[in-house]
């Protein structure tokens, strides 16, 4: 059993990079990077996280992550016709120059994603690494839906920090 699951599960691998304002300094983003609950409201298909333990199937290094149980509104056809919610575990780790997640989903979704943040001070810029695993027929959509969420997401993150970069001047 446990081989014919393997052979219905696709990987794939991708990146987005998203150039980063001048005025916005690098460890402003990294702080927001760091705040793991703040990163969870910036992404906005969540309706709702908690904090809670580790999930059995995280791997021993995995389980000093923080962890949380989180809810997604996810549209399963266009237009919102047919919606519904996910509930998942992922774990967060700092690193430092940005963060590194892992999630675990319903139907074997399994996403490790690393946020960084590189360049040099004038050319800044966000990198989000995602390396995904599924059973091959959700593959397609599961990608959209992560690409779809980036970009609001990136610009809500650079939005907080404009915000923050402006109360500390």
């Amino acid at each position: 059993m446990a081989s014919y699951l393997s052979f219905m599960t696709q990987q794939s691998c991708f990146s987005t990079t998203s150039p980063l304002p001048t005025s916005i300094a690098q460890e402003k983003i990294i702080q927001i990077l760091h705040s793991h609950a703040e990163m969870i409201h910036l992404n906005p298909m969540v309706v709702g996280f908690q904090k809670c333990n580790t999930p059995a199937c995280a791997p021993q290094h995995e389980h000093d992550f923080a962890w949380y149980e989180i809810t997604d509104r996810v549209s399963f056809l266009p237009f919102g016709v047919f919606s519904g919610k996910i509930t998942y575990h992922a774990g967060f780790h700092d690193l430092p120059t940005g963060l590194e997640t892992h999630v675990y989903a319903p139907m074997g979704l399994d996403t490790k994603t690393t946020w960084t943040v590189n360049g040099h001070i004038d050319a800044l810029y966000l990198k989000e690494d995602v390396d995904m695993r599924c059973h091959f027929l959700m593959t397609n959509f599961v990608k959209n839906s992560m690409k779809q969420a980036h970009e609001p997401l990136t610009a809500r993150l650079i939005s907080e920090a404009e915000d923050a970069e402006r109360i500390t001047r």
